[in-house]
């Protein structure tokens, strides 16, 4: 009985993982994002699962990827010395997401601010099937700012 039992969760655990996957994944894809705090830069962000299983968000286009004289504009403020010729359109601008099965949000990350290269905590739940909601904030949740990022793909 015990043998049959065993069999049954190693035939069904593949399976239950596939879904574990499929629903931290749903997050994966690419976002249009307006930055209506700041600049009002309008970019694309891919995100994706990372090597370690958490989630990373990269810019992948801007719409003014170049400085007023034509030059492209680099990660400048970057804390990181060797990051800082990196083209803002290809920054990484969020680390480490873990999904959070029972609240069904990536939490305990980190967003980046490339207008003055700080990192603050983050996390992001979906508010419909095509708006992510995005909150970065410093210490507790409630000093912070909040993002709305639209799924195009």
């Amino acid at each position: 009985m015990i043998e049959l039992l065993l069999i049954c969760i190693l035939m069904f655990l593949p399976v239950i993982t596939a879904f574990a996957d499929t629903e931290a994944d749903k997050i994966c894809g690419l976002y249009y994002v307006v930055d209506k705090f700041t600049s009002g830069e309008q970019c694309k962000v891919r995100i994706y699962r990372n090597a370690q299983g958490t989630y990373d968000a990269q810019v992948v286009w801007m719409n003014h990827p170049n400085n007023p004289d034509g030059t492209r504009r680099r990660d400048v403020n970057n804390p990181n010395p060797a990051l800082r010729n990196v083209p803002c359109d290809s920054v990484v601008m969020m680390r480490h997401l873990a999904y959070n099965k029972n609240e069904k949000e990536w939490q305990n990350g980190e967003v980046y601010n490339p207008q003055n290269g700080r990192f603050y905590r983050s996390y992001m739940r979906f508010e419909n099937d095509s708006t992510l909601r995005v909150r970065g904030y410093w210490g507790v949740s409630m000093f912070g700012l909040t993002m709305y990022w639209d799924k195009i793909e």
